[in-house]
């Protein structure tokens, strides 16, 4: 950006004075597009700091995500033990107990999505 504005200025000085009406329609000119690259570089550019906080609290969510998801699956395991023990239910109700468990998390997700996507939509 410094060498383009060393060139401008250098043609402005050769085929223009300062005391000319041009000269200075030009260096307004420059100062506007100078303002302008600014806000553009601003507006499209991250913040170091800002993107090292982000990527903390992602990585945070993502433990956090980890931890639970280990959380439920260890849960999964003790109630199939429970079931395992329990003589009240029939080898093929345990067996859908169980797989309904193990799938709910894949399945909730998509469900819950439908589902946020038909309100918002409702209210458009």
């Amino acid at each position: 950006m410094y060498h383009i504005n060393v060139y401008i200025h250098i043609y402005i000085y050769k085929m223009a004075s300062p005391n000319d009406n041009k000269y200075w329609l030009v260096k307004s000119q420059n100062n506007l597009l100078e303002k302008n690259v600014k806000v553009m570089n601003e507006m499209y550019s991250t913040d170091d700091f800002v993107s090292q906080h982000i990527r903390k609290k992602h990585e945070g969510l993502k433990t956090a995500n980890w931890v639970l998801f280990l959380l439920y699956y260890g849960f999964l395991i003790i109630l199939v033990v429970f079931l395992y023990m329990t003589k009240k239910i029939g080898n093929l109700g345990k067996i859908f107990i169980i797989i309904c468990f193990a799938i709910y998390p894949f399945v909730i997700y998509p469900i819950q999505d439908a589902i946020y996507q038909l309100i918002m939509t409702s209210y458009d």
